[in-house]
């Protein structure tokens, strides 16, 4: 695609995102049932009108308290509307007893922490505002969402937030800003020189805006971060500093006057767009570092988009449609370049602020009912549309439970469902989309089942293993243990899966589309296996913990499966890693990646294994189209804009042009085919756009209706 269309619909579609999460509309409030902690109330009464330090309160019952307060689910700890003042870190417990909470403000701008002017001047580094761990992996079930963290003048040893959290931790809806546009470093994600935090991960940001750093977003994570919609202005050194380690970035914004990424560690960054770095800067550095992998990046003011180590565009170029530092590699012929499968954001659930449509489990478990009746009960009452497992509860569930009706929320407090012998199956109801959230669970007991086309949104689940078994969409997010796809009209899109339990079987793609962002896979087995359908994995890190791997793979690829992953590395601490990354059967022929014969040993920049034909047709299956003998064009309308799949014969320039009803042209994309076969184009984003023609070599390759995706 010509870079000024490219660049177009890019920054048409992220906007959108920004606008989507700039300023979150939620105003979370909660009935007495749920028995969340409410800091404004006794026994901690928390002043709220910024006159007075509440650090020590803060720190109370965010960490000493913590022993008494939070059991093993996703606690909440809940700050109503208003500024709270602070002079020193307000900082969660440590380990070894450092399971939640999850700090959850009313409103994102509503709820101010502010930091003191003049608190932490030049000459005081490494002081947080807010620091949520540290140290060994073991800080579980945290959570940071829905709120401002304001540092105030003549801070500039100031961090906004020191995040750190493992396997299941969110931090989401948090604007970070430097009130004087000199603060140190925004948001802070492990480092081995900050007091030995250097075991961060792997968590989630998600839907964070940074103003005023020199530093947006430093990233030095063992066991990797996952970045996804962020918003940066107005930094001055680094908008994101990876210093090693894995780290994975999709939908970022920034409009700063340095470079945008510095990337010194294993990276992944996809849909960006860098604007007004300066004719002096790049928009990315690639330093010293082979396993990289950028796609979907437009830049504007920058020398170029793009500076890297290894294998640096001959020329400077605004826009990237994919980059990495070593070729791609292959078992068998594929393409060269990774599936990009569309993207797409969770869609939000509206926050249900009648609190009489809310369903606290404990009030249904009357007549001699089990905990599993009392839960049935409560998801079945026509009258509600939000189901509450409260804090410190444990619920014993030992059948199935089917999530149907008037529900589309079902949220925890707190609380915990445990098998064995239980599962929660999401069936047809009347709510479109469902919603569960911040559930907690004993990891491998109790299993999560879609069995309708109805949209699934998981988020910041320890939940068992969830089985998607029906189409439609789903949307996972900073969860805990396995996933299973299996249905040919399943579309999954993932943020951050932690694989647990012996770490044999923890991702399984049958059928059905995946695009995940952010795998973390800890054990001692063979934890992937795509077994059909098409699957994109954008960022894998293995944490193997065993002594040896006796020849077992990482990651299994039979039955014609379509398959990308990019920067897959590997990590642990009794220096023993898989040798045997990919085994991959095609036509009753396999072979096997091995380290030894892979130019990055243990780790790969980018691995495909796919048949452009086949990924054409799973994209998108047209019930008609407009010209019978064409079987060279598919064309359908995204958030992103109008997709269109072609197939030429030969290497040629193609002409793809989008017709309004009337059969006016509205739109021209030029491309350079530059290979035969099948390729892929995007028309700006137009709500007119009725049909997608291709013309190649001065006739029409094909022409058909616009379908819906």
């Amino acid at each position: 695609m010509a870079n000024g269309n490219r660049t177009r619909w890019m920054r048409a579609c992220l906007c959108a995102c920004v606008a989507a999460f700039g300023a979150s509309a939620i105003e979370y409030v909660f009935p007495a049932g749920a028995n969340v902690v409410d800091i404004s109330k006794p026994p901690y009464s928390c002043d709220r009108t910024g006159k007075t330090d509440v650090s020590a309160t803060l720190t109370k019952v965010l960490g000493d308290d913590s022993r008494d307060l939070f059991g093993w689910g996703c606690p909440v700890v809940y700050m109503p509307n208003g500024t709270y003042l602070v002079r020193n870190t307000v900082q969660w417990r440590f380990p070894p007893y450092s399971v939640g909470p999850h700090l959850v403000g009313q409103s994102r701008s509503g709820v101010v922490i502010k930091l003191a002017k003049g608190t932490w001047p030049l000459g005081t580094e490494n002081k947080a505002v807010i620091q949520t761990g540290n140290g060994v992996a073991q800080d579980f079930n945290r959570g940071l969402c829905n709120l401002t963290v304001l540092v105030d003048s003549n801070n500039a040893g100031a961090y906004g937030v020191y995040w750190y959290a493992n396997n299941e931790g969110l931090m989401s809806d948090v604007d970070i800003i430097s009130a004087d546009g000199k603060g140190l470093q925004g948001l802070h994600l492990g480092q081995w020189q900050l007091t030995n935090g250097g075991e961060q991960g792997p968590c989630l940001a998600r839907r964070i805006y940074i103003k005023g750093f020199g530093i947006g977003i430093f990233s030095s994570a063992l066991n990797s971060v996952t970045l996804s919609e962020i918003r940066l202005e107005g930094q001055w050194k680094q908008g994101i500093y990876v210093e090693k380690d894995p780290c994975y970035i999709d939908g970022l914004i920034t409009n700063d006057t340095c470079v945008a990424l510095w990337a010194a560690g294993p990276t992944v960054l996809t849909n960006a767009v860098l604007n007004n770095g300066g004719s002096s800067q790049y928009g990315i550095r690639v330093v010293g570092q082979k396993v990289f992998y950028c796609a979907d990046v437009t830049s504007t003011g920058y020398r170029s988009a793009i500076v890297s180590s290894y294998n640096n565009p001959a020329t400077p170029v605004s826009s990237i449609r994919e980059f990495t530092p070593t070729p791609a590699v292959t078992l068998f012929p594929s393409p060269s370049r990774s599936i990009h499968l569309p993207t797409k954001y969770p869609p939000e659930v509206a926050w249900e602020s009648d609190m009489s449509k809310w369903a606290i489990v404990d009030d249904y478990k009357t007549g001699g009912r089990t905990d599993a009746q009392a839960l049935q009960a409560a998801i079945d009452d026509p009258a509600k549309t939000t189901v509450c497992l409260p804090r410190l509860k444990t619920y014993t569930i030992n059948q199935a439970v089917h999530v149907r009706g008037t529900i589309n929320r079902i949220f925890g407090t707190g609380g915990t469902l445990n098998g064995p012998g239980g599962s929660l199956i999401i069936d047809d109801g009347a709510a479109p989309i469902v919603m569960l959230q911040k559930i907690g669970n004993n990891l491998n007991d109790f299993p999560i089942v879609k069995n309708t086309v109805r949209t699934l949104v998981v988020e910041s689940d320890l939940a068992g293993p969830i089985q998607i078994l029906a189409g439609g969409e789903t949307y996972i997010s900073d969860v805990v243990v396995s996933l299973e796809v299996n249905h040919p009209q399943a579309k999954v899109w993932a943020w951050h899966f932690d694989g647990e339990g012996s770490g044999d079987d923890n991702l399984i793609v049958r059928s059905g589309t995946l695009r995940m962002l952010g795998w973390k896979d800890e054990g001692t087995g063979q934890p992937m296996h795509c077994l059909g359908g098409t699957t994109e994995l954008l960022g894998f890190i293995e944490y193997s913990n065993a002594n040896n791997h006796n020849g077992m793979f990482l990651v299994e690829v039979a039955n014609n499966a379509n398959v990308s992953i990019a920067v897959l590395s590997q990590t642990n601490f009794v220096n023993t890693y898989y040798s045997s990354l990919i085994k991959e059967t095609r036509n009753a022929v396999t072979k096997t990646l091995m380290s030894t014969a892979n130019s990055n040993g243990y780790n790969v920049s980018l691995y495909t294994a796919y048949d452009s034909a086949s990924v054409l047709q799973s994209a998108k299956k047209p019930a008609a189209r407009t010209n019978d003998k064409n079987i060279g064009i598919v064309a359908f309308r995204t958030a992103r804009g109008t997709e269109v799949w072609y197939r030429t014969a030969r290497a040629a320039p193609a002409l793809i042009l989008a017709y309004d009803p009337a059969g006016r042209i509205i739109a021209v994309v030029k491309e350079q085919s530059t290979t035969a076969g099948v390729h892929h184009a995007m028309l700006p984003h137009t709500a007119g756009v009725a049909y997608a023609e291709v013309r190649a070599e001065g006739s029409s390759i094909g022409r058909m209706a616009v379908e819906k995706e």
